[in-house]
């Protein structure tokens, strides 16, 4: 299958992994026959989807040292709900001669994100490209305030090359003092900064500028912290508020409050710079694409864990 995408209706976590499906594609449904004027009572597909979003993104550990070592490069496509949004029938599509409609498989685990990725991680941009080409790509699906069909997004750079921005090295401090990735103290706030987002820009379009988020995962997969989503989606550790800590380019550290950091625990701290390449709104939904950078760092707090807390590798 040339290409393929995975859906989970999840508040899915950061950091994007491959998820494999065998499936074949099925064909999108037909348009809604015209029933004249729209009935305005339903309101919009804005409603529903606040933003989707289209990209090309690559991996790397850091290591005490803060040296990046390359993990693997993927693409990913998502539909972000809005708080009790409903989504079906998603499809995105290469504007292309006999391009294929990938699908967006539903897996069901009501959440706020619905999220797609191909079963292939990569080391190389050539293959990277070779499955998920770069051009415009037209997105469909419904919504129960109608149907979002045509929209399409270039997933780009005006040279036609995809130009993934370098990885951000993480910096650590706790108590005013650099901290080491494994000596951090239990209760106490981290703040957490990184190399500049060189390349970020403010939004031409004046839709959304380009984005930084900062994640944390303890070793039982759990979210500790999310720095939040763009565009009043809601933050995946508080799906009934907007994102309030959303961040940009123009940002340069955050921090990750004390009660985040568990004795004893392991966690990995997720740094995204992500371009946005296009945006545009149509109905209430935003549409973008992106070329993004994750750079995952391992973190371990001193002390003892609670019962119950400590890792696996722990044990």
């Amino acid at each position: 299958m040339p290409y393929h995408l995975r859906l989970l209706t999840v508040t899915l976590c950061a950091g994007l992994f491959a998820c494999a499906n065998d499936s074949e594609p099925t064909a999108p449904p037909p348009p809604p026959a015209a029933t004249g004027e729209a009935d305005v009572s339903v309101g919009s597909p804005g409603d529903h989807v606040s933003f989707f979003v289209i990209g090309k993104s690559w991996n790397f550990d850091q290591d005490s040292d803060g040296q990046l070592a390359l993990v693997d490069m993927g693409y990913f496509a998502e539909i972000f709900k809005t708080a009790g949004g409903e989504v079906s029938a998603a499809f995105t599509q290469l504007d292309a001669p006999d391009a294929e409609p990938i699908p967006f498989d539903d897996e069901g685990d009501g959440g706020a994100v619905l999220y797609g990725m191909s079963g292939v991680r990569h080391q190389a941009l050539d293959t990277l490209d070779a499955e998920l080409p770069n051009g415009d790509y037209v997105f469909r699906f419904s919504t129960p305030a109608g149907e979002v069909e045509g929209f399409d997004i270039s997933l780009s750079d005006p040279d036609g090359q995809t130009n993934l921005p370098p990885g951000p090295v993480i910096n650590l401090e706790q108590g005013g003092a650099v901290v080491a990735n494994d000596r951090i103290a239990p209760g106490e706030d981290v703040v957490v900064s990184w190399t500049p987002f060189a390349t970020g820009r403010a939004d031409p379009n004046g839709i959304a500028d380009d984005l930084i988020f900062v994640m944390m995962k303890d070793c039982h997969g759990e979210r500790a912290f999310h720095s939040g989503r763009p565009l009043d989606t809601p933050n995946p550790l508080e799906p009934d508020k907007p994102s309030a800590t959303l961040l940009t380019f123009a940002n340069d550290e955050v921090v990750i409050p004390g009660d985040a950091w568990r004795p004893g625990v392991h966690y990995t701290l997720d740094v995204e710079h992500a371009r946005l390449l296009d945006t545009d709104k149509r109905q209430g939904v935003v549409g973008m694409s992106t070329y993004a950078v994750t750079t995952h760092l391992p973190v371990r707090v001193t002390g003892d864990a609670a019962p119950g807390d400590a890792c696996p590798a722990d044990e």
